[in-house]
C-alpha cells in the first residue's frame, strides 16, 4: 500500500512540474517567410514581394548603400503584400545603387532588434527567399 501511495505521489509531482514548465514558457515567436525579388535598372530599384507573409510598412527599413531610404508603392493600408512592388529612384547626384538591405522589426518592442530579411548586391535581378 505504501508503495502505491509513493508511486501516485511521484506521478502527481512529475505532472505538476511538467504543467508548470508547459504553461510558463512563452509561445515561440513567429518567423517570417518572404520571397523578395530585387531589380536594379540604373538609378531605380524595384522590390517585388514574390510570396510569403504580409509585412507592415511601419516596421520595414530599407537601406540603399547603407543609407536609410524611403520606398514608394505601399498602399493606403501601409501593408506590403505578395504581388506588390515597391520602388526607389536615386537622384542624379547620388551614385547608381549597388546594395540594398531590407530589415523588419515585427515586434516594435523597445530594445528589440530588426530582422535582416535581405542583403543584396545589385547588378542583375536577384531573388531571395527567407523561410522561417
Amino acid at each position: 500500500m505504501v508503495g502505491v501511495l509513493m508511486l501516485i505521489s511521484i506521478f502527481v509531482v512529475a505532472a505538476g512540474i511538467l504543467a508548470v514548465f508547459y504553461f510558463s514558457t512563452p509561445p515561440p515567436s513567429k518567423s517570417l517567410a518572404v520571397n523578395i525579388i530585387v531589380t536594379n535598372a540604373s538609378r531605380s530599384v524595384m522590390l517585388y514581394h514574390g510570396g510569403g507573409d504580409t509585412l507592415n510598412g511601419n516596421n520595414l527599413q530599407f537601406y540603399v548603400d547603407g543609407i536609410p531610404r524611403s520606398f514608394s508603392g505601399l498602399g493606403s493600408d501601409n501593408i506590403w503584400s505578395p504581388g506588390e512592388t515597391l520602388s526607389y529612384t536615386a537622384s542624379s547626384s547620388d551614385p547608381i545603387p549597388g546594395r540594398v538591405d531590407i530589415a523588419y522589426n515585427g515586434s516594435q518592442a523597445s530594445g528589440s532588434s530588426p530582422v535582416l530579411l535581405a542583403a543584396l548586391h545589385l547588378g542583375n535581378t536577384t531573388s531571395v527567399r527567407m523561410d522561417g
